[in-house]
C-alpha cells in the first residue's frame, strides 16, 4: 500500500469551514448544564468561553484542535451566550489548556 492509498483510509473528522449559520447553532450552542460545569472549572470568562470551545469542538469531531484553529465564529457565540462579547480569540498558557482538556475528557467520561 503506498502512501497516497494509506492517507485516503484515515478519516479524521474536521469542522466545517466556513461556518454556516445553521452549524454554528448546532455546534456552538451551550446546555445550562454545560455552563453551570464550565463555572466550576474556569473562573473568568475568557477562560470559560475557551473550555466551553475545547469541550464543543471535542464534542463533534472526537478529538482536541490547537487553539490557532478553533473558529472565531464558534468563539464569539459562545463568548456572546456567556456575556462575554467582543471575545473573539483564545489564549492560555499550556498548564491551563491541558487542564482544560483533562476537566473536558472527565465531563465526556472519555477514557484511554
Amino acid at each position: 500500500m503506498d502512501l497516497e492509498q494509506r492517507d485516503s483510509r484515515i478519516v479524521y473528522p474536521k469542522l466545517p469551514n466556513p461556518i454556516n449559520e445553521h452549524e454554528l447553532t448546532e455546534l456552538f450552542t451551550c446546555t445550562t448544564e454545560e455552563i453551570q460545569w464550565s463555572k466550576g472549572i474556569a473562573r473568568a470568562g475568557p477562560s470559560m468561553v475557551a473550555l466551553l470551545m475545547h469541550l464543543k469542538v471535542f464534542q463533534h469531531i472526537g478529538r482536541f484542535v490547537a487553539v490557532t484553529e478553533l473558529p472565531a465564529a464558534g468563539t464569539a457565540r459562545i463568548a456572546e451566550r456567556l456575556g462575554q462579547s467582543g471575545t473573539t480569540t483564545i489564549n492560555h498558557d499550556r498548564r491551563t489548556l491541558y487542564r482544560h482538556h483533562r476537566a473536558v475528557r472527565d465531563y465526556l467520561k472519555i477514557t484511554s
